[in-house]
């Protein structure tokens, strides 16, 4: 499992300018939390195929946010 490494500050500040959708946000909130793929499936009621996509579209919008 990859993890997050962003302190509280970096990581509000992200939330700020990056547009995430319900599900990401709960996501990026979770994966800053180290849960797995699996506990955040179970939680939220999707597929571990569903998280992996939307983990993928938190990291592009991460990455283009920060450029």
């Amino acid at each position: 499992m990859s993890k997050l490494r962003y302190s509280i500050k970096e990581a509000e500040n992200i939330k700020t300018l990056v547009y995430f959708t319900d599900d990401e946000l709960q996501i990026f909130e979770m994966w800053l939390r180290e849960k797995s793929i699996i506990e955040m499936s179970l939680k939220l009621n999707l597929s571990t195929a569903t998280i992996s996509r939307r983990k993928k579209s938190i990291k592009d919008k991460i990455s283009r946010a920060l450029i």
